[in-house]
C-alpha cells in the first residue's frame, strides 16, 4: 500500500491508493462501482451533505477509475471550500469486478451571523468591509487573528493608537458558528492645533476653516485626528486655489506629535505660486465661458506648463 499525504489550505487532505487500484501498466482501468462517503457522527444533515460530495468529486460509478480521475476529485473537493478534512481510498468490491472510492470528509461550520460591537464613530457598513469573512462562508478559527488585525487597522488609520479587538464564537444550535466582533477603539490621537503658513492671497482663518480636521476639533466631544480625512482636506484646499486661478499652488503639510503621541499639531506650508488671469482674443464662434470650461488648469494645475499645453491642444 502506499500513502500520499499532503497540507492544503490548512486541511489535511490525505489520498490513500492501493497499490493494485488501477492495475500494471498496459492494463485496463477497472471501473467504479460505489462511492462512500464517512462523515464525523455528529454531522447534520448527513443526507445533503452525502449527496454534495458525491456531486462535487465528480465520480461516475461504470467509469474507468484511473489515477487521474481520482487525483481530479479530491482537488474538486478541495477546491470548494466546504470540507476541513479530505481523504480518499480506494478498494476493490466483494464480487472482484471493479473498485469502491471512499471519501472521508469533514465539513466546515458555517459563519451564520456577524454582530459588531462598538463600531462608532465608524459606520458598521465600514467595519463590515474590512472583515476578511462574511456569513455564509467556512468557519476557520485561524481567522479570528485575521478578523482581529483588520478592525484593528481601520481604527488605527481614523486616528486611534491602540485599538483592541476581540471576537467571541458561538453555536447557534444547528452546527454552524455566530461571531461578534467587540471592539475597544483605546486612545483617540487629537488635534492640538492647525498652522498654515506661505498663504498671501487668503487669510489664515478662512482657510483653516477649509479643514474637516480642524472643525472636528472644535466640537465639545472631539473626534480623533484621522490622516486620511487630512490628506483629503490637503486635496480640496489645492482645488480651492485651482479654482482662484492659482494653478501652480503645491501644497504639502507635516505632523508634529507630542511626547506622547495622542496629541498633534499639523504644520501646513503653502506654495501659491502666480496667479492666472486668462483672456481670449479671435475667438469669434465660441463664448469666453465655452472655452474656459475645456481649461484644465482649474483641474490639473500648470506644473510645467503641462497645464496650458493640453488645454491649448
Amino acid at each position: 500500500m502506499r500513502i500520499c499525504r499532503m497540507i492544503v489550505g490548512g486541511g489535511v487532505i490525505s489520498l490513500i491508493l492501493l497499490a493494485a487500484a488501477f492495475g500494471t501498466a498496459g492494463e485496463v482501468a477497472p471501473p467504479l462501482v460505489g462511492i462512500e462517503v464517512l462523515l464525523p457522527p455528529d454531522t447534520r444533515d448527513a443526507n445533503r451533505w452525502t449527496r454534495m460530495v458525491k456531486d462535487l468529486s465528480l465520480l461516475k460509478p461504470g467509469e474507468a477509475l484511473t489515477a487521474e480521475r481520482l487525483a481530479a476529485a479530491r482537488k474538486a473537493l478541495d477546491i470548494s471550500g466546504r470540507f476541513k478534512e479530505i481523504s480518499l481510498a480506494v478498494r476493490e468490491d466483494e464480487g472482484q469486478v471493479g473498485r469502491i472510492v471512499r471519501i472521508r470528509v469533514k465539513p466546515y461550520s458555517r459563519i451564520r451571523r456577524i454582530r459588531i460591537r462598538g463600531h462608532y464613530p465608524l459606520f458598521e457598513s465600514e467595519v463590515r468591509r474590512a472583515l476578511p469573512v462574511y456569513p455564509g462562508d467556512p468557519y476557520d478559527p485561524d481567522q479570528l487573528e485575521a478578523i482581529r488585525h483588520d478592525v484593528a487597522a481601520v481604527y488605527r488609520r481614523v486616528g486611534y493608537l491602540d485599538p483592541r479587538v476581540s471576537v467571541r464564537v458561538d453555536g447557534d444550535g444547528q452546527g454552524h458558528r455566530l461571531l461578534t466582533v467587540a471592539i475597544d477603539k483605546g486612545t483617540p490621537r487629537r488635534l492640538a492645533g492647525l498652522s498654515i503658513a506661505g498663504n498671501r492671497a487668503f487669510g489664515t482663518t478662512r482657510l483653516k476653516w477649509k479643514f474637516g480636521v480642524w472643525r472636528d476639533s472644535l466640537k465639545p466631544w472631539g473626534l480623533a485626528l484621522s490622516e486620511d480625512r487630512l490628506k483629503r482636506d490637503i486635496e480640496n484646499l489645492v482645488e480651492f486655489y485651482r479654482r482662484k486661478n492659482f494653478a501652480d499652488a503645491q501644497i504639502e503639510y507635516s505632523l508634529e506629535p507630542s511626547k506622547e503621541g495622542d496629541v498633534v499639531t499639523v504644520a501646513v506650508r503653502i506654495e501659491e505660486g502666480p496667479r492666472y488671469a486668462v483672456a481670449f482674443e479671435g475667438n469669434d464662434h465660441f463664448w469666453n465661458l465655452t472655452l474656459k470650461k475645456d481649461l484644465t488648469l482649474r483641474q490639473t494645475g500648470n506644473l510645467g506648463g503641462r497645464g496650458l499645453r493640453r488645454s491649448v491642444k
